[in-house]
């Protein structure tokens, strides 16, 4: 069996009986495009939702107070392929020099949304889930999805977070193709280059897609959908009950990480519990959170989610 690899330093190889050879990255594209998983992804999409500027200064002047659209020159510099999209209603609202001038680029109002121009911040007035109801990913493209709104946690799995942005489409909720983050709508503007490099993508080209481990969101997950619960029922601890239509929506939510049925999901809390350290007691969603966000502060990620004072009148 051949099998292709794209080294650290980005090049091309095909290993044959063990043995890696160095081949172009032509031949790579081409023997990769049908494979399981579709194409190999040789770009970046970043798509902002719900990061528009929502109000000015007293004096009709705006000075990043709101809304996350970062500096973008950087990003696009370091590779021309790579797009960027900003999804929100709310740009009506925003004057477009005023945008250009804060991303550092030119801006381009999209006609549909697949209507995508490179080297620009492409502006979209739609909400996400009409966006994405006619949107056309590319199969060579890797989506990294930023969700800036007030319910959804950080912590929370990629897939639950496309699910909230109302992504009805199957691409988006694997992982392998787009990454969805959760993000607060007071979070101060990422700086897009320093995150994706942190979270180990490689930007320039050709691109390297990290392999993303959510195992500590998937948990989380898990816990808030009444994993805890479903547990003490079966083993009849403490007494709690739950109606049999909840039960099974506990069952149905624990599916999407494929613990399927009764025993799957106990034997999945017990895990839950070695792992986080609380052998002999409930592993708790706060507990899952600090995990989550002691793990992160090594690898520096923990700055990408820092909020700005919340406005006295919020």
């Amino acid at each position: 069996m051949v099998k292709y690899i794209v080294s650290k330093n980005g090049y091309f190889y095909k290993i044959v009986n063990d043995k890696k050879i160095r081949v172009s990255k032509e031949e790579y594209l081409k023997k990769n495009k049908n494979m399981k998983g579709g194409a190999p992804k040789t770009k970046i999409t970043v798509i902002f939702i719900g990061a528009a500027e929502i109000r000015k200064e007293e004096n009709g002047s705006r000075n990043e107070k709101s809304g996350q659209i970062p500096n973008l020159m950087e990003y696009f510099r370091i590779n021309l392929e790579n797009t960027f999209i900003a999804v929100d209603p709310e740009h009506g609202h925003n004057e477009i020099p005023h945008l250009s001038n804060r991303s550092g680029i030119p801006v381009s109002i999209m006609t549909n949304p697949n209507d995508v121009n490179p080297r620009c911040l492409n502006i979209s007035y739609m909400n996400s889930q009409a966006f994405f109801h006619t949107f056309t990913p590319d199969d060579s493209t890797y989506y990294v999805i930023f969700a800036f709104y007030g319910g959804i946690q950080k912590e929370m799995p990629s897939f639950r977070v496309a699910e909230l942005i109302g992504i009805e489409n199957d691409f988006f909720h694997n992982i392998s193709n787009a990454l969805c983050l959760g993000m607060s709508c007071f979070n101060i503007p990422p700086n897009i280059t320093n995150f994706l490099r942190n979270y180990g993508f490689r930007l320039e080209n050709p691109v390297i897609i990290p392999v993303i481990d959510q195992s500590d969101e998937n948990a989380f997950y898990a816990i808030i959908s009444d994993l805890r619960a479903l547990y003490k029922i079966q083993k009849r601890e403490n007494g709690i009950s739950r109606k049999p239509e909840q039960i099974r929506d506990i069952l149905d939510a624990l599916t999407k990480i494929d613990k399927r049925g009764v025993d799957a999901a106990c034997r999945y809390y017990e895990e839950l519990k070695l792992k986080y350290g609380v052998k002999d007691k409930d592993v708790l969603d706060s507990t899952i959170r600090t995990f989550i966000e002691y793990k992160n502060m090594g690898k520096n990620r923990n700055q990408f989610f820092k909020n700005r004072p919340r406005p006295n009148n919020s």
